[in-house]
């Protein structure tokens, strides 16, 4: 059966391990971790693989992404941080890492050094055995370009995002283009605005999941159904933390209900 499965980050131990208990306790079988630092990262993975919990897959440092584009100490510091990423997963035997392409509405014009940057990072990963899923944002073309430049890559996948899909780019589908490449998911809700990526539980905002899970199914996708949400009391102050979980269990469960139909 299909494991089910959510985020668990933090940079502080006793908060991810209490994340760890109350994945565990609401039935979650599968997890991804991350951090910004290879310290955090390690940290985080030690402590899910630790519970018993399967590390699907680390996300990749995202905090200052635009700056693999640019010549620059910042550009410099992120591409290091993502190899360590690579290291990380390697040394923990997890299979892959999640990785964005850039950030923001305004992101920087790709050019030839941060394509230098993503092939020695793609070049590394191979080398150690881990596979890169790029992750769908707010630009289809950026994605397009690295998807269309490692095509023949065994080691680079699609992460797809159903949030960021519903809310960054609401008239394109990405799973017809490369579900065939999809190997993580991260599923999440919003309320299809522009800036509202609000990472709510899956059938709590406007995807049409019956949809989604049709097309997951058909893509040929056989990983986890993993969630990408957190207890954010904005939307979910009604509900404790042991609650939150229960619900988040029960929208995967659904998810997986779906696509065995």
């Amino acid at each position: 059966m299909r494991k089910l499965g959510i985020s668990i980050g933090g940079d502080m131990a006793d908060d991810v391990m209490q994340k760890i208990d109350l994945v565990k306790n609401a039935g979650f079988t599968a997890a991804f971790t991350g951090g910004n630092t290879k310290d955090i990262m390690e940290q985080n993975t030690k402590l899910v693989q630790a519970s018993g919990l399967e590390v699907d897959s680390l996300h990749a440092p995202f905090n200052g992404i635009n700056a693999m584009w640019e010549d620059s100490e910042a550009g410099a510091d992120i591409f290091a941080r993502l190899m360590d990423d690579i290291d990380v997963c390697a040394a923990f035997n997890v299979p892959k890492t999640v990785v964005h392409i850039s950030s923001g509405w305004n992101a920087p014009q790709m050019n030839d050094l941060g394509f230098s940057r993503y092939d020695k990072l793609v070049e590394h990963a191979a080398q150690k055995g881990v596979s890169i899923a790029f992750e769908n944002l707010r630009k289809p073309g950026n994605l397009g370009a690295l998807m269309e430049r490692y095509e023949q890559a065994e080691n680079v996948g699609f992460c797809w995002d159903a949030g960021h899909e519903l809310c960054y780019t609401p008239r394109w589908e990405y799973l017809p283009l490369y579900g065939h490449r999809t190997i993580c998911v991260h599923l999440h809700d919003n309320i299809a605005v522009r800036a509202g990526d609000l990472h709510m539980l899956p059938f709590d905002g406007k995807r049409d999941w019956a949809k989604a899970a049709a097309a997951l199914k058909n893509s040929g996708y056989t990983g986890p159904v993993m969630l990408e949400a957190g207890h954010d009391l904005r939307f979910y102050n009604d509900l404790t933390d042991e609650e939150y979980y229960a619900r988040a269990y029960a929208a995967a469960a659904k998810i997986r209900d779906l696509m065995d139909e």
